[in-house]
Formats: C-alpha cells, sequence, structure tokens
C-alpha cells in the first residue's frame, strides 16, 4: 500500500510538471507545426487569433527554406511567435517585398486584413440568410 501511495504521488507530480507548461509550437515536422498552431490558436482571443495567424505566415513566408522556418518557430509560445513575426515584418518591409510595403507598418497590416476578416464574415452571413429565404419560397412540390 506504501508503494502504491509513493507512486501515485510520482505520477501526479509528473503530470503537472507535463501539463503545466505554456502552449508551444512543436517545430520537428510542419505536419506537427501546423497541428499545435490550430491548438494554440483556439485558446487566444480573437484580436490576438489574427495577429497569431499573421505572424505565423509571416514568418512562413519570410524563409528561404523550411527547415530555417521550422528551427526558428519550435518552441515558441503565442507572445514570442507574435513579437518574432512584427521583427520579420519589420526586415521584409525594408527588403521591399511588395506584400509587405504596401502596409506602412504591423499594425496597418493587422488593421487591413481585420477589416477584410469581418468583409467575409459579413458575405457569409447573407449568404446563409439568402439561402434561408431561398429554400422558403421554394415552389417545387412533392408530389408523391
Amino acid at each position: 500500500m506504501k508503494k502504491l501511495f509513493i507512486l501515485l504521488i510520482c505520477l501526479t507530480a509528473m503530470l503537472s510538471i507535463g501539463c503545466s507548461g505554456e502552449r508551444q509550437i512543436n517545430g520537428r515536422t510542419s505536419k506537427l507545426a501546423f497541428k499545435s498552431v490550430r491548438v494554440m490558436k483556439e485558446y487566444l482571443p480573437k484580436r490576438q487569433k489574427l495577429e497569431f495567424e499573421i505572424a505565423f505566415w509571416t514568418m512562413k513566408n519570410g524563409f528561404d527554406t523550411n527547415s530555417e522556418f521550422l528551427d526558428t518557430v519550435d518552441g515558441k509560445t503565442s507572445a514570442e511567435l507574435i513579437a518574432a513575426g512584427k521583427t520579420k515584418f519589420a526586415e521584409l518591409h525594408e527588403s521591399g517585398r511588395p506584400e509587405y510595403t504596401k502596409f506602412s507598418d504591423w499594425d496597418a497590416m493587422i488593421k487591413s486584413y481585420e477589416e477584410e476578416r469581418f468583409e467575409q464574415d459579413m458575405h457569409q452571413i447573407k449568404d446563409k440568410e439568402q439561402r434561408k429565404r431561398d429554400s422558403t419560397n421554394n415552389i417545387l412540390y412533392d408530389l408523391h
């Protein structure tokens, strides 16, 4: 009984140590990195989700090889990735990459993508409402 109690305490301690850390990106492979980013994004506030996503793709576009990218993002938390994304944006903006030079700074890019996402959401709502109206105004009858 005493051994079982010691084993239970050790197991509890290992689980609390293993589960207490902040979520981090697993950069061993691209598949694992994308999966960990998707899971991390679920637990972020709405404003930070978009910024996190943009930071991730800015980092992805900023490196020539996939291995460099994975080495850079491996072990980063959401706050660290956003900070790294801002730095990479500044580098890409100064280097003259056209997809980044059209924005004056990081906040302008985030604001632009927020507006774009809002418009997309509004179109989806309108499409859903239109489909609902169309289904209620259906003139096809089931004759069987």
